[in-house]
């Protein structure tokens, strides 16, 4: 996931990435399936942003986004899927090109 960049409202639809938003419908960061990495079930992400430890504002932001990708999840599973097997079964070119090597990842973990 990447925070919010200017030239990301510029994106046009694309199965490549999620838009994240919040409830006023603001931009808040997007989720690039190209760079996708393998993660264990059982990984704590809250842990690793040592969350309670963080500011309200930043708080209120992870907050926004695990909401937004909660409420969508069976959609980014979807499509992360769908870009995961064009790129490692199928060989689409493109996606190949901007995507991580997800087979040499996926024998690190």
């Amino acid at each position: 996931m990447y925070s919010y960049k200017e030239h990301y409202s510029k994106y046009k639809n694309n199965p490549s990435f999620f838009i994240i938003y919040d409830r006023k419908i603001r931009l808040l960061a997007i989720i690039k399936f190209s760079a996708m990495i393998p993660v264990p079930s059982n990984f704590n992400v809250i842990n690793l942003l040592e969350y309670n430890e963080q500011d309200k504002k930043y708080k209120d932001l992870i907050s926004a986004e695990y909401r937004y990708i909660n409420s969508n999840k069976e959609e980014i599973y979807k499509r992360a899927n769908k870009i995961y097997i064009a790129v490692t079964k199928h060989k689409n070119n493109f996606l190949k090109t901007i995507s991580c090597n997800f087979k040499l990842l996926e024998k690190n973990v």
